[in-house]
């Protein structure tokens, strides 16, 4: 059996950088409250600073939340083990190895993580406030990304194990870059 976490080396500094932009961003929303109560002068200019920046300020905080959820989680995120993979970012039950079709590792740009394709469609998720997870789109059910990388455990051996024991049990292996029923999300530029 193989269990890992994020890497407290990764999470740390993520929550270290963004606990004060959380603050900045929420610091123009605090100013039009004290204006508001009559404690300070009303701007209408920090009114549109602090409409944006609360929207920000509210994406920072889900992924704070997601931080702060993983360094105090007493289980492991992810176990691989003779019966199948949890991975509880991807799904809330065990994936057994018998449902899985195909392994796909996907290599390059930074994606690090083994697709699952599945016999039976199963709805995953993928945190999307989640750092790790934060660029991905949901995938279609039937599909289960297992991200690997800046885990406790190095990507390299969690791919193996991953497509090990699905090869093990039938599946078809590959490696990719890409995945076509794998979207990463745009960001408009």
């Amino acid at each position: 059996m193989i269990t890992a976490n994020p890497s407290r080396l990764w999470l740390v500094p993520i929550l270290i950088l963004l606990l004060p932009a959380v603050l900045l961003c929420i610091t123009p929303a605090f100013i039009v409250v004290l204006a508001l109560a009559g404690f300070a002068p009303f701007d209408l200019n920090v009114l549109f600073a602090a409409l944006p920046g609360i929207a920000i300020a509210a994406l920072f905080a889900r992924s704070l939340w997601s931080i702060v959820g993983d360094l105090l989680r007493k289980r492991p995120v992810l176990t691989i083990d003779e019966a199948g993979i949890l991975d509880t970012r991807v799904a809330d039950i065990l994936i057994p190895w018998s449902d899985v079709d195909a392994a796909v590792s996907l290599r390059g740009k930074g994606r690090g993580g083994v697709v699952l394709e599945l016999r039976t469609p199963l709805q995953t998720k993928l945190d999307p406030a989640r750092p790790g997870t934060m660029l991905f789109e949901r995938p279609q059910p039937g599909i289960a990304h297992i991200p690997i990388l800046r885990m406790t455990i190095g990507a390299a051996q969690l791919e193996a194990a991953i497509l090990d024991r699905a090869k093990a049990n039938g599946a078809t292996i590959s490696t990719a870059s890409t995945h076509l029923r794998m979207a990463q999300r745009s960001l408009g530029i």
